[in-house]
């Protein structure tokens, strides 16, 4: 069994050399980070990088753009990603965190889970790319990593560990990502 320490300063390392560079790694914006979160729902990462995302940015640059929009102002944009009610929501989502906290992107667990669309892996997800919170946001991939290299340790329990013996929760979820 690999100590948690040991297995995050080696995934720390090999990510320093081996990580994808991908334009929402080079922002700690909530917003930016929660659009590419949303894209990439069960979608090709080089879609989404090559002809959304950049897309998406540059019609929508802030959340207050966002919630201005109507769903036919966004569906161009979104048009090719499939999935439309995940368009649909990150608009009312938009609309929530201008009315409801004014704009500012809400940074605790509960509040991102109480946004449309937004659920517990993306929530963690937003906290750790965005404020670098040590919070392990578990999808299916990292899952099968950790039950391969921890059999019968709880999940959750055990990527928490893992991630708080890391120097950075945005690193270790990216490199995680990668390794997946």
């Amino acid at each position: 069994m690999i100590e948690p320490a040991k297995f995050s300063t080696a995934l720390e390392q090999w990510y320093d050399q081996y990580g994808r560079k991908l334009p929402w790694r080079e922002t700690t914006d909530p917003y930016q980070i929660w659009v590419s979160e949303i894209m990439l729902q069960q979608t090709q990462v080089p879609r989404v990088k090559k002809d959304f995302y950049p897309k998406f940015l540059a019609k929508f640059p802030t959340i207050e753009s966002l919630a201005e929009a109507k769903w036919q102002d966004v569906y161009p944009v979104w048009r090719g990603l499939g999935f439309y009610s995940r368009g649909k929501n990150m608009l009312r989502a938009a609309q929530k965190i201008v009315s409801d906290f004014d704009g500012g992107f809400p940074h605790e667990q509960k509040e991102l889970e109480s946004l449309p669309g937004i659920g517990i892996y993306t929530a963690r997800a937003i906290r750790a790319f965005a404020w670098n919170e040590k919070v392990a946001a578990v999808d299916t991939n990292i899952q099968k990593i950790i039950e391969v290299l921890y059999p019968q340790e709880d999940i959750e329990i055990k990527a928490q560990q893992l991630v708080d013996a890391s120097t950075s929760g945005c690193v270790w979820n990216n490199a995680m990502m990668d390794l997946a």
